[in-house]
């Protein structure tokens, strides 16, 4: 059992505005750590032994000497690089193990009582916060992503020249970090603020403000970029011309005050050096000629006494160096002709980022939507491709070396993109955790759905009547050709069925079976229409559904340990809570998928002992290879039961056909019919000669053979005339007069009609009916 043992102490900083930076207690008492048990569940000896103030649950862990936190949730095993040189205190000096508030606690008991507070309270919290953040350099990349700016600038806007300097002081110390500075390269508000701040009355706020601008435009060449578009928004915003706050300045309306001179024309500078084009440099230089920059430049050019840094500046504005076009560089040329640039990564390498930033959105753009989870900045082909983008140690140091040899050149595209990628922390802990959150609705679905047609398939093949009615019509074929008494066959025979032909009429034995499931069994089905799951799962590769499924517990698992990875550094509280609920919810969702796939396959065997498999061998059946034999039958019985079906109603047509192909409308039916039809139209009754049909007629030696000719001559010609002739001839039509009383039966009109006697004669006597 390996243990670690070390003195400890408690940094009383529960109140972040009223702490010191001196531990408790003075003699440090020893504590033994277990080396292989997370830190969380030892931290409640550790609060014990030192009756620390704290909270147990806003605890955290943090090295003594170089004042890394150790993570609550791995070991001390894991963590043995934080600990390299943590025994090896120099002049005696021991190192301790600190006990303090949680990073994100004290960020946001700042905010909250930055918020909250008022007076001198208020003036208390704005005046610490400087050196609160200069105590803890870790404490600013918390404030910044906690929303702490949006605090700021809050509370600056309301507040009076006084606590807006205790502000501007704070900020200032924050854009010292990088992570600070990022921040603020993130959050433009920020920005226009500090634009807005450069119109105000009091000196040293704009003084201040002018300072920290500077900074940013000096930091990177895009910030240039950033600031143009805080000076148009807040300016469009007030109805004003753009830079008027800077041009108020240099106006002197407030009387001379050089240093504000010289920086509000430094920024200017700066800003129209920066531009990214030629056309963006003269939008700049016109408003400010159109605010008389033009004068004020010749009043300070020609002034005695005008302070030299001020008289350079102006120099610079009237000769300045030539802005960029599409690109290229003429408030830096090699020797080829091209731009220089800093270029520490192989053609290959290069070339990739490149083509990947070309469906990728702008750097800054990239790193707000990894840090925030931003799925609308950044889509699911964006994170695969930043992951195959991440820099390496050697990468982004050898970059570094090279910014810091060379200050004065810029990077290439695709090193500066390495470097915005390099500030991001636990970078491929955030893609690999967001990769995982956009995949798993996907991968879900790929799992989940096959399992649910797998289901589907086996209730479709066990009620199947049509299958039942192949199965046993194909092994009494084969008991037959055989000779045998088998009681099944082997799934794989079913393969075979199409190719194995009879050999007279040379058609298959799917054909004759088909042919005569078709005749005995009237209610059968096509089976292929009947079976679209197993149709499906034929598709489906389950050893590779399997693996995918065990992939998914894998990645939500690790998942979970980017997460807290992620958290340690800085995460906003909400989207901490979403993402967490998220995988449990992936965790849960993956517990039952585990189930109903074992259940599944299970009820799969049991299926193959249902349709006669042997115990033995239902293991060994590949899903896949059962779901296509199957579907690939059905399709092949569809097929031919269309063409057995076929055949048979075309038997059926020709047999109906020639029920009366060749024959005359001699039947005995027919002849009786038209006889008494004859009869009735007044005919001489003369009968017809009687031709059956089926049979033969015998006639004498001597008789002419044109007699049946004859006879349907006249039997057509007998047709014709009792159609077109009537007993009488009219010359006018009959008008018909509707019946006033309500129409009755032809039986009670002829009784209501005749006496007795015609009754009687007629055979419509009471009791009796007509015979129609």
């Amino acid at each position: 059992m390996a243990t670690f043992v070390c003195r400890v102490q408690f940094l009383d900083d529960t109140d972040p505005f009223n702490s010191t930076n001196f531990p408790e207690p003075t003699r440090p008492p020893q504590y033994t750590f277990r080396e292989d048990i997370p830190l969380i569940n030892q931290i409640a000896g550790v609060h014990r032994l030192l009756k620390a103030p704290h909270k147990l649950d806003d605890c955290a862990l943090q090295l003594s000497q170089n004042g890394s936190y150790l993570d609550l949730e791995s070991t001390l095993a894991e963590q043995r690089d934080e600990l390299e040189g943590f025994q090896e205190g120099g002049r005696g000096k021991k190192h301790s193990i600190i006990l303090r508030t949680q990073l994100s606690v004290r960020v946001h008991a700042c905010i909250e009582k930055l918020y909250n507070s008022n007076g001198r309270e208020l003036r208390r919290a704005l005046f610490s916060l400087k050196q609160i953040f200069q105590d803890d350099k870790d404490l600013v990349h918390e404030f910044v992503v906690s929303e702490g700016l949006t605090c700021l600038i809050k509370v600056g806007a309301e507040a009076d020249q006084n606590y807006q300097n205790y502000i501007l002081r704070a900020l200032g110390q924050i854009m010292l970090y990088v992570d600070g500075m990022n921040g603020l390269i993130s959050h433009n508000e920020t920005v226009q603020w500090l634009y807005t701040l450069v119109g105000s009355k009091f000196r040293l706020v704009v003084k201040t403000a002018l300072k920290l601008l500077l900074v940013f435009v000096e930091y990177t060449e895009p910030n240039t970029a950033l600031l143009i578009h805080a000076v148009n928004t807040v300016d469009t915003k007030r109805g004003c011309k753009l830079w008027s706050n800077a041009m108020e300045i240099l106006e002197e309306k407030d009387g001379v005050d050089t240093e504000l001179l010289v920086y509000a024309m430094t920024l200017i500078n700066k800003t129209l050096a920066g531009l990214p084009d030629q056309d963006s440099f003269y939008d700049v230089v016109d408003c400010l000629e159109e605010q008389g920059m033009e004068a004020m430049s010749q009043r300070h050019r020609s002034r005695k006494g005008t302070d030299l840094d001020l008289m350079e500046q102006f120099n610079i504005y009237e000769v300045p160096p030539p802005p960029r076009l599409s690109g290229i560089h003429f408030l830096k040329t090699a020797v080829d002709g091209k731009r220089q640039e800093i270029i520490v990564l192989d053609s290959k390498r290069s070339n990739a980022i490149n083509i990947g930033l070309t469906v990728l959105p702008p750097p800054r753009t990239i790193k707000t939507a990894i840090l925030n989870f931003d799925e609308y900045a950044l889509n699911k082909e964006g994170i695969e491709k930043i992951l195959t983008m991440i820099p390496t140690e050697e990468e982004k140091q050898r970059i570094q070396d090279a910014q810091l040899v060379n200050p004065d050149v810029p990077l290439g595209s695709a090193e500066q993109f390495l470097l915005t990628l390099s500030s991001i922390t636990e970078l491929s802990a955030r893609l690999q955790l967001w990769a995982f959150k956009m995949d798993y609705e996907v991968t879900e679905k790929e799992v989940a759905e096959p399992l649910q047609d797998l289901k589907e398939g086996m209730d479709q093949l066990e009620k199947n009547k049509t299958l039942r009615y192949i199965l046993s019509t194909l092994l009494a074929i084969g008991n037959f050709l055989n000779g045998s008494n088998a009681k099944g066959f082997e799934l794989g025979y079913l393969e075979k069925v199409p190719e194995v032909k009879d050999t007279v009429h040379k058609q298959s034995l799917l054909h004759h079976a088909c042919s005569i499931v078709v005749e005995k069994f009237p209610d059968s089905s096509d089976l292929y229409s009947e079976i679209g799951a197993i149709t499906r799962s034929a598709k489906v590769d389950f050893d590779q559904l399997q693996d995918n499924l065990s992939q998914m517990e894998r990645r939500c698992k690790a998942s979970w340990d980017h997460l807290k990875v992620i958290a340690k550094h800085e995460m906003k509280p909400a989207l901490k809570q979403k993402m967490s609920d998220f995988l449990k919810d992936c965790a849960e969702r993956i517990i039952i998928l585990k189930i109903v796939h074992r259940r599944i396959i299970n009820r799969f065997h049991a299926f193959l002992l249902f349709l006669g498999h042997p115990a033995y061998a239902v293991r060994e059946v590949s899903i896949h290879r059962f779901s296509k034999i199957l579907s690939e039958f059905a399709l092949e019985y569809r097929t031919t039961r269309e063409r057995v079906l076929q055949q048979k109603q075309k038997r059926a047509n020709h047999r109906e056909r020639n029920k009366t192909r060749g024959k005359m409308i001699t039947d005995v039916s027919v002849v009786v019919h038209l006889t008494g039809l004859l009869m009735g139209s007044g005919s001489n009754g003369a009968l017809l000669p009687i031709y059956r049909v089926g049979q033969t007629q015998t006639r004498p030696q001597g008789v002419r053979i044109h007699r049946q000719t004859d006879a349907a001559d006249e039997i057509m010609e007998r047709i014709v005339r009792s159609a077109t002739q009537g007993p009488r001839t009219r010359t006018e039509p009959r008008e018909r007069k509707r019946s006033r009383a309500n129409r009755k039966s032809l039986r009670r009109t002829l009784k209501s009609g005749l006496t007795p006697e015609e009754a009687n004669a007629l055979g419509l006597s009471s009791g009796s009916e007509m015979a129609v």
